[in-house]
């Protein structure tokens, strides 16, 4: 009880003098309202839980996802503003998109991109379709792979507010979608790989075992790694082989995220 208490003096203080955003309490509960200060815009964002206020706390208040304090951010907004002036459209990519808050984060930041979530918990597809804020926003209800198959929930027992995780399953009523066939879907000529954000609770170890032409296709990365979550699996070896693999890059830690800026896409 203490510790939520402080944590709320924190985040209410926090995002009054340093935040962008400002998160408001309603009445209802599962109901938030958000303020975008820079843009004057209000809108709302219903939540599963209080794991999923923590998320808006962590997205909104303390911007994770933000690069615009680092020093490559004039770079990779020179390129930005270089695919709008060819007239091509910035493609952003959510893997593990949980209630939309990340893509309604990065639609903010990135107005003119075409944004797509992946979210394969049916209870978070559900609530981010209502909470998505831009027809620009489309999102999946699969599970991004490196294969095509089936999924089924890996364990139905975790009460712990994280999205539920999958397993390969010849009987999973779930299918997958591969991140290279979501991009032939907006061809080169019409849209350019932007941003792709990762978290998806351990299951990034799957996601780069093959199939992974996409990977150096992005200048920006941002992954959240777990392998705190499944110690002594190397969930995060087929990460780190493909990251070693671009010689021209940086690596950048914001909170919880990982953050791969790849120059040679910035080309």
């Amino acid at each position: 009880m203490i510790k939520n208490i402080i944590k709320y003096i924190y985040y209410f203080f926090y995002q009054f003098f340093f935040s962008n955003f400002l998160i408001l309490d309603t009445i209802i509960f599962k109901k938030k309202i958000i303020f975008d200060k820079k843009n004057k815009f209000f809108f709302s964002q219903l939540v599963n839980n209080k794991n999923d206020l923590n998320t808006l706390r962590q997205i909104y208040i303390k911007e994770e996802y933000n690069i615009r304090n680092f020093s490559a951010f004039k770079t990779v907004q020179k390129f930005y503003d270089s695919i709008i002036d060819a007239n091509k459209t910035p493609l952003i990519i959510d893997c593990g998109s949980n209630i939309g808050a990340s893509l309604n984060y990065f639609y903010l930041m990135y107005k003119k991109s075409k944004l797509v979530g992946i979210e394969g918990d049916i209870d978070n597809y559900n609530i981010s379709n209502k909470n998505i804020i831009s027809k620009k926003i489309k999102i999946y209800n699969k599970v991004v792979s490196s294969d095509n198959c089936n999924y089924q929930i890996k364990d139905e027992s975790i009460k712990d507010g994280r999205s539920k995780s999958f397993i390969k399953s010849d009987n999973g009523i779930m299918k997958s979608i591969l991140l290279d066939d979501i991009i032939k879907e907006y061809p080169k000529e019409n849209y350019i790989p932007f941003l792709i954000k990762i978290d998806l609770e351990g299951a990034e170890k799957e996601l780069f075992n093959k199939n992974i032409e996409w990977f150096r296709l992005f200048p920006i990365i941002m992954i959240e790694i777990h392998d705190w979550l499944e110690p002594s699996k190397n969930v995060s070896s087929g990460f780190l082989k493909e990251i070693n693999l671009l010689n021209n890059k940086d690596l950048l830690i914001n909170n919880e995220n990982l953050i791969v800026i790849n120059y040679n896409a910035l080309k």
